[in-house]
């Protein structure tokens, strides 16, 4: 029982450094509206409950501030494993594999951007809506993502459990030139991990494969979600 509570408060004590310290890690930045910096929504018309014909048409995305401030807070979660926790590991070269698998921006940005390029003629990236339509675009998807995880036990009662609710949320809504806009595909994530406190190479496996679980059903959800609201 006593090691169990060394090995839970050693987890998380560490973890919680990575993501406090002012001087090396802020903490994730607050949820905004997902239209900040790219359009006033009172100048949408958020009528639009399906899009008919995408393999002809052709896809601008671009990112919310949300998505940019997740992406951010991924990359350095994921350095951090590495060079903070990961070193406390007895495996430090598989756990860095499994982090690059498990946290790669890429590889998640990857797997939600592939419904999309399955029923769109084409899918590309750019910076503001404007620019969107400028280069051609027929729609512009303003893409939201929420990626977090909240740790839910007190550092000062440690628990033989090790308890963190993993939020992977991601929305996409379409907008055409004259700014009609719909649908508005949402898929929302929420997985709590509920693992026993083991040695840290352990407690980092078990943080990532929670991470796995609640991304894995993100890209479930949201290929779901594309496939019902846009037909090619």
């Amino acid at each position: 029982m006593l090691t169990n509570i060394f090995y839970r408060s050693l987890f998380a004590g560490v973890l919680a450094f990575s993501l406090t310290s002012c001087a090396t890690l802020p903490l994730k930045a607050p949820l905004e509206d997902r239209y900040v910096n790219l359009v006033n929504e009172d100048q949408l018309n958020q009528s639009r409950t399906h899009i008919e014909n995408a393999k002809s048409k052709v896809l601008a995305v671009v990112f919310s501030k949300n998505t940019v401030n997740s992406l951010t807070y991924n990359a350095v979660l994921r350095e951090r494993l590495s060079t903070v926790i990961g070193s406390m590991s007895l495996n430090p070269d598989e756990i860095a594999e499994d982090r690059e698998i498990v946290l790669s921006e890429q590889g998640l940005m990857g797997a939600l951007f592939l419904p999309l390029k399955t029923v769109f003629k084409e899918v590309r990236i750019v910076k503001s809506i404007p620019e969107g339509f400028e280069g051609g675009a027929d729609y512009v998807g303003v893409m939201d993502l929420d990626l977090n995880f909240i740790n839910l036990d007190s550092k000062f009662t440690p628990s033989s459990i090790i308890h963190n609710d993993h939020t992977a949320n991601c929305s996409i809504i379409f907008i055409d030139p004259n700014l009609v806009a719909g649908p508005d595909v949402i898929a929302n994530v929420k997985h709590r991990q509920e693992t026993t406190p083991k040695f840290a190479g352990a407690n980092n496996r078990d943080f990532m494969y929670a991470v796995k679980i609640a991304r894995t059903k993100l890209v479930k959800s949201f290929a779901a979600q594309v496939k019902t609201a846009v037909s090619p």
